[in-house]
């Protein structure tokens, strides 16, 4: 047996005082005179024995009524001699935006709530609890019933939501106790991960499961540009995927595509169970940025019906053709035809660090010895995640053009092959090649390469052009923005120049040049987002709209910029929306952040495929409960308490106290009168 409060048993050491008066009489003697006492001395001996022995009758009953009452307000449990473990009471309450949709009694969070507290206001006072969300936290504290009461008031609904398996499987293994897990969720399949959590005799699991009145839902899944650069003041096409999860099909469905000076509203109709591409054409209008909101109407499920973009406007792509002594006017000649390019040509002696900023393209163009000056500015350029395009020119220097090589991740040179130099095959599958051919002819042997260089294979490209001779013509390095052409494009190597090929690689190579801006940033899927460093600014980088101004946790890294959206630094006032990033008096992008739509794909588990998933737990402390049902009756577990025992005890011992002084006095005043 042990004690809730332990500290009351302090009053029992109050028993002494009735036990001290016992001992020590203090009551006054009074003095009577007599002629003769003998008589007197044997009645007093004999009143004194049967005084003593009712007194002592008196103050054990009273000691012991004391003491009950004592130990009741101390509060006496059971003590489990069988085993040591305490049992964790641990409640998980899913507040994801999925439990937002419309219940019996209410949206299905609410419910969990008050169904929560009322599992604990049902538990006796001491219990211990750790209430659990969604909320990445590190610990969470241990609280008693007023104070998880408060604390489960407090909960609101959080963007990200985390599996039940990792949250159970990722809950202190050191833990000596018994763990009970009290689940209250819809359980969608696909944030539920059931059958991931590790078997542990040590845990238990009540599974409360909550049911939306209807699981329809319809939400826009992703959005896209048919052209991923955007031009002011040319056509583009935005596309808009819409999925309906209902089983029927839906007539006049109405969405809204709001930017800065677009406002557009279609009305659709959407196939049961199916999703749709709903394609919008307009003219550009702005010239840097463009942001804006897709709503659907849906009023089943609301969390997820706006959604939000942004896109950088491209302007021209400035691109720098270093020429040497092999160079060919044809490279400029490409790009001009493009509006969408700023070409500029300089001699390799012109070359500076100046250069490297200016430009996000930079083309050498027949270079046939390279200094270590260009070389160290050229690594610089690299380092700032730009695109460097090689055209050598004929190579009477191996070991400069090798060390630049080497030292910027591209195979080196050996020697000049002229057998086999016919273009064999192209890597269509490679996403340089996919937006260039309609079709892929299997057969080329084009015959326009006379010479080409030998390389030594280091297997850190990607061959987009090959040669019968088993050596690319074309490739790329895996992880920079680097392309290498291994002939020349002087007439004594090749004609390729005046290709059609020619052309198609230098528009493509430039395209990729182009920094792409994403759409979209989703919470939960991402935890780092990647903006590129534009200037040195010192000045601290501001995410604002409206509604919200703060720093967010960012580092530098190869001259980008790395912010991270998972940190416990950033408020949860970022919420779904559209956002604009800074730096001092520069502004560096638009963002748009939206919810991940994973929990848009409505998919319960139902009460029989829990009890199949959660079989593993074989013991009788797993249930699996359907809130909604009329019977719905879940308890944690109480200890065995025994001050209603000790109440009765006390009690009885009073009247056995009454009736032994009512038996006493009937006795002795009858003896007396005897």
């Amino acid at each position: 047996m042990t004690f809730l409060f332990p500290s009351v048993l302090w009053l029992l050491s109050l028993i002494l005082i009735p036990i001290l008066i016992h001992l020590f009489s203090f009551k006054k003697k009074k003095t009577f005179f007599f002629s003769n006492l003998t008589f007197l001395k044997k009645i007093e001996h004999k009143n004194k024995s049967i005084r003593n022995f009712k007194n002592i009758v008196l103050l054990v009953l009273r000691c012991l009524v004391f003491s009950s009452l004592i130990i009741a307000f101390a509060q006496p449990i059971s003590n489990n001699k069988k085993s040591n473990k305490e049992e964790l009471n641990i409640i998980f309450i899913d507040n994801s935006f999925s439990m937002s949709k419309q219940g019996i009694e209410g949206e299905l969070l609410s419910q969990s709530k008050e169904k929560a507290k009322k599992l604990i206001n049902n538990s006796k006072h001491g219990n211990k609890f750790r209430i659990i969300t969604n909320e990445n936290k590190l610990s969470y504290p241990s609280l008693n019933k007023n104070e998880a009461i408060d604390y489960i008031d407090e909960i609101t609904y959080e963007p990200i939501p985390r599996k039940i398996a990792t949250i159970i499987n990722s809950y202190d293994k050191k833990e000596k106790n018994n763990k009970h897990f009290y689940l209250f969720s819809d359980f969608q399949k696909n944030t539920s991960n059931l059958e991931e959590i590790n078997p542990d005799s040590s845990i238990y699991i009540s599974a409360i499961k909550l049911s939306p009145n209807n699981s329809n839902n319809i939400y826009i899944d992703s959005i896209w540009f048919t052209k991923p650069l955007h031009l002011s003041k040319e056509n583009q096409e935005l596309n808009i995927k819409i999925k309906n999860s209902i089983n029927e099909d839906l007539k006049n469905i109405e969405l809204s595509i709001k930017l800065k000076k677009l406002n557009r509203k279609l009305y659709i109709n959407l196939p049961k169970k199916k999703s749709k591409i709903i394609s919008l054409k307009y003219v550009e209008t702005e010239k840097e940025f463009n942001q804006g909101t897709i709503i659907i109407n849906d009023e089943n499920c609301t969390f997820d019906n706006n959604y939000y973009l942004s896109y950088r406007i491209t302007k021209k792509t400035p691109i720098l053709i270093i020429n040497g002594e092999d160079f060919s006017s044809n490279i400029k000649k490409v790009y001009a035809l493009e509006n969408l390019y700023s070409e500029k040509e300089i001699n390799i002696r012109n070359f500076t660090n100046n250069h490297i900023h200016e430009n996000d393209l930079i083309i050498l163009n027949g270079i046939s010895n390279i200094n270590s000056i260009s070389i160290k500015n050229l690594k610089e350029f690299i380092k700032l995640d730009k695109t460097l395009l090689i055209f050598p020119g004929k190579i009477k220097d191996y070991q400069s053009w090798n060390i630049f090589l080497r030292q910027i991740g591209l195979p080196s040179f050996i020697k000049t092959n002229e057998v086999g130099n016919l273009i064999e095959s192209i890597n269509y599958s490679d996403e340089f090649f996919k937006p260039v051919f309609e079709k892929n002819p299997k057969k080329m042997n084009i015959s326009s390469i006379i010479k080409s260089y030998k390389i030594r294979d280091n297997k850190n490209y990607i061959p987009l052009i090959n040669l019968k001779n088993k050596t690319p013509l074309y490739l790329k390095t895996f992880n920079k923005n680097i392309y290498l052409f291994t002939s020349t494009l002087n007439e004594e190597y090749s004609t390729f120049s005046s290709n059609a090929l020619f052309s198609s690689i230098l528009l493509r190579t430039a395209e990729m040049s182009i920094k792409s801006h994403n759409l979209e940033y989703r919470l939960g899927e991402n935890s780092l987002l990647k903006l590129l460093k534009r200037t040195d600014n010192e000045f601290p980088i501001h995410i604002t709209n409206e509604n919200i101004d703060f720093i967010p946790p960012y580092q530098y890294k190869d001259q980008s910029i790395y912010i991270d959206f998972k940190s416990s630094s950033v408020p949860k006032s970022i919420l779904p929306g559209n956002y604009s990033i800074s730096q001092g008096n520069s502004k560096l992008t638009d963002i748009s952040i939206n919810n991940s739509r994973k929990e848009s794909i409505i998919d319960y588990y139902s009460i029989n495929e829990l009890e199949s998933q959660l079989s593993q737990f074989k013991n009788d402390k797993t249930k699996f409960v359907n809130i909604d049902s009329s019977t719905f009756e879940l308890q944690i577990k109480k200890h065995n308490e025994y001050w209603k025992q000790f109440i009765f005890f006390a009690l009885t011992l009073i009247v056995i106290e009454m009736l032994f002084i009512k038996y006493w006095n009937s006795r002795f005043n009858k003896s007396k009168n005897i």
